[in-house]
């Protein structure tokens, strides 16, 4: 079966480009340091772009069908809060630069190689410097976060969970959430993070996702030497666009070795996603041709929470998305197109997912994919 595994995982390096690393590259995990040696950097990067921070210039490849130039990420941790639904971010890099009332913020995005997008929804560098004590608000969302911190570690807590802050922590994995949660930091964040589906995020990590649901787990913690590595490459890369092929050649060789998901449940995850979370878990049973309790237990164990609780997850993301293209009076028409049978339960799933009211959510809402503050 392993032998199986490893021969499918070179499909997948090859598909990235990468037999192992992809050619010219240095591999990340052989000790060679990335930007090390004479060769020029733009030649190790697939995409030669003008060097970040400081820099408000884009570039961006031609959006293909279904893609979107950015994810409306919340602030620096955005995989961790607001990641929307499945939706993923272009093969592109965008820079975003904005001043807010959280200080000067600039962000870059970039999508995964074609082969790794049933798994990975995008890579997002960041840098926010600001004046004092920053608080967000994360938002519950369908995508399982990654954070590779450059700067002072957050402060991570979940109110709904009656728990205080965690320790802070620098680079961690944070699951699905079934709440939202609050992210604190003072003066400087700085850091990449990767945006996982819950399948990919179980294929990479190995581990149950309901052991990092509703928490915050040190990235070192999970994933041993393969994690440290990985900061250290990360850290010693020249520039965003090398980062994230550093990543991208980094999830391939760690997905080549990963055990095979069920198919099951990966087809029930896209069954949930395509329908917006609006089929019924009895329904999604029968077109499995399986138990509901079956399907509790395995969503629990691959994706981190039960098919109930991430339908109403994917319902309010749905929400989010028509909102920031609709007027405020129109509430109660988003309300019933996203499936909510009355105002009442869509003011208490965005209590629940958001902290706030439809309302609220939007006034709290920063400019340019900045996040929302705590109220």
């Amino acid at each position: 079966m392993e032998l199986k595994g490893q021969q499918r995982g070179r499909g997948v390096q090859a598909r990235c480009g990468y037999a192992r690393c992809p050619p010219g590259h240095p591999d990340p995990f052989v000790g060679h340091r990335l930007g090390g040696g004479t060769d020029d950097s733009s030649a190790r990067c697939r995409h030669p772009v003008p060097r970040f921070p400081g820099e408000t210039a884009s570039w961006t490849m031609p959006l293909e069908s279904g893609q979107r130039s950015a994810s409306g990420l919340n602030g620096p941790l955005a995989g961790f809060g607001t990641g929307e639904g499945t939706s993923s971010v272009a093969r592109s890099g965008t820079v975003v630069s904005c001043d807010s009332a959280c200080g000067r913020r600039e962000m870059m995005f970039r999508g995964p190689c074609a082969a790794l997008r049933a798994h990975v929804r995008g890579y997002f560098g960041y840098l926010e410097s600001a004046a004092g004590r920053t608080c967000r608000v994360e938002l519950s969302s369908g995508v399982v976060g990654l954070i590779v911190g450059f700067g002072p570690p957050v402060g991570i807590m979940y109110p709904c969970h009656g728990s205080g802050p965690t320790a802070r922590v620098t680079s961690f994995v944070a699951g699905l959430h079934d709440s939202y949660a609050v992210a604190e930091s003072t003066g400087l964040q700085h850091g990449v993070e990767i945006d996982l589906t819950p399948i990919g995020a179980h294929m990479l990590l190995g581990v149950p996702m309901d052991s990092v649901a509703n928490r915050v787990v040190e990235l070192e913690h999970v994933l041993g030497r393969f994690a440290a590595r990985l900061v250290e490459q990360l850290h010693e890369a020249e520039s965003w666009p090398a980062r994230f092929d550093v990543l991208d050649a980094a999830i391939a060789n760690r997905l080549a070795a990963a055990r095979e998901p069920s198919p099951a449940i990966s087809w029930a995850w896209r069954r949930l996603n395509e329908t917006g979370g609006r089929l019924g878990i009895g329904a999604l049973a029968d077109e499995l041709g399986s138990s509901r309790q079956y399907l509790v237990t395995r969503f629990r164990e691959e994706v981190g929470l039960p098919p109930k609780t991430l339908a109403r997850i994917l319902r309010f993301q749905r929400a989010i998305r028509l909102l920031e293209r609709a007027d405020v009076a129109l509430l109660t028409r988003v309300a019933r197109e996203c499936g909510y049978y009355d105002q009442a339960h869509f003011n208490r799933d965005f209590r629940n997912f958001a902290g706030s009211t439809p309302r609220e959510f939007l006034a709290r809402r920063l400019p340019d994919r900045g996040g929302v503050l705590c109220g």
